[in-house]
């Protein structure tokens, strides 16, 4: 596989504690804020890497 592979959006959560939310909501989150960034659906990303 020789793709051409580029960040097409960016999202992050704010820094600090988090008490009243896990890890997991935390990532959708910056996911959906992603998304927003990139004007992308879900269904059109084929891959996402951490």
């Amino acid at each position: 596989m020789n793709e051409s592979v580029w960040p097409a959006g960016v999202g992050m959560t704010p820094f600090g504690l988090h008490e009243d939310r896990d890890v997991s909501e935390l990532a959708r989150a910056a996911i959906d804020e992603a998304l927003r960034d990139s004007g992308l659906e879900h269904a059109q990303v084929k891959a996402a890497r951490r």
